[in-house]
């Protein structure tokens, strides 16, 4: 009947949704890996700070209007009398440099 297969799919999917608890050994490795990513992320947040700070005044006023105060191209663009496309080449160019900045920090950092 109709109403028996309702009842079916719900034990299915109530089965399939079951909490899977792990042993205390593979969460010490779940957490020692969590741990390893933070300590990564803190280098890179660390290097891209120092990287961000030798980029030439007007550009660090672009990157925090366009990504801290969360501006539009546009209204960034409109401000510095630029077009939307100059910006877009000029955030392109500063994200580029960053990144092979803090590439190279982090190079430094591992260099014995």
């Amino acid at each position: 009947s109709i109403a028996t297969n309702v009842v079916r799919d719900y034990r299915k999917s109530r089965a399939r949704r079951r909490v899977q608890f792990i042993d205390d050994a593979s969460l010490e490795v779940v957490a020692a890996a969590f741990e390893k990513d933070d300590a990564v992320w803190d280098e890179r947040r660390h290097a891209l700070r120092k990287c961000t700070e030798t980029l030439p005044t007007r550009e660090r006023q672009v990157l925090q209007r366009r990504y801290h105060e969360d501006e539009s191209v546009e209204e960034v663009a409109a401000s510095l009398s630029m077009s939307r496309g100059a910006l877009d080449t000029m955030l392109y160019r500063i994200r580029k440099s960053l990144q092979l900045c803090v590439e190279g920090k982090l190079r430094q950092t591992e260099a014995p």
